[in-house]
């Protein structure tokens, strides 16, 4: 049995945002698997019209998704049926009320005065409520820009920041659509060491 998984990425994201469920769904469809297994049918997805498509999808060749938590709940009849939706309706209002409560705790923090964007991008930490450049990222930030600006590939840009040391905030190595993403991201309401 292989277990794949989609870390932090949230149940509300379709398949083409999870990439973990894209490749369950296409691994089943060719047969690569009898079923999907979950430990609750609300970590398939959040988004009922997506739970419920995806388990239309893999019934239409001959699979199905089973549930630890709800072992009864993919059968296919009325009474299952409507307990799952039921389910999946109080899971996407769940999800809508946790991203409510998130936004009004930023909104709170941004009329104080605070930084209230979630984790801080590449360049910056933020320190009282405030984002403040880290030198050695603003480095990093400034060679990138500098190597791209003399027509570099993205992919020999991430191989020069590997080689001088400088490491994204995940800690790993570079990766081009990461350089890229470095390269165009501007930051307002902070200024760069220089």
């Amino acid at each position: 049995m292989d277990v794949v998984g989609d870390e932090a990425i949230s149940g509300t994201k379709g398949e083409e945002l999870r990439p973990g469920l894209a490749e369950v769904l296409v691994r089943l469809k060719r047969g690569e698997a009898d079923f999907l297994l979950v430990p609750r049918i609300d970590r398939l997805a959040r988004d009922l019209i997506l739970k419920e498509t995806v388990i239309r999808d893999l019934r239409g060749v001959g699979r199905d998704v089973i549930s630890v938590a709800e072992p009864d709940i993919g059968a296919e009849d009325g009474q299952r049926t409507l307990i799952r939706q039921i389910l999946g309706a109080i899971a996407e209002y769940e999800g809508w009320l946790i991203g409510a409560r998130l936004r009004a705790g930023r909104e709170m923090k941004r009329a104080r005065g605070g930084y209230a964007q979630g984790r801080p991008p590449y360049g910056y930490r933020a320190i009282g409520g405030r984002l403040e450049p880290v030198p050695d990222e603003q480095a990093a930030i400034r060679l990138a820009r500098r190597l791209r600006s003399q027509r570099v590939s993205f992919r020999q840009i991430a191989a020069e920041l590997d080689e001088k040391g400088y490491r994204p905030k995940n800690g790993g190595k570079w990766h081009p659509p990461q350089v890229a993403r470095l390269i165009e991201s501007r930051v307002s309401g902070a200024t760069s060491a220089r």
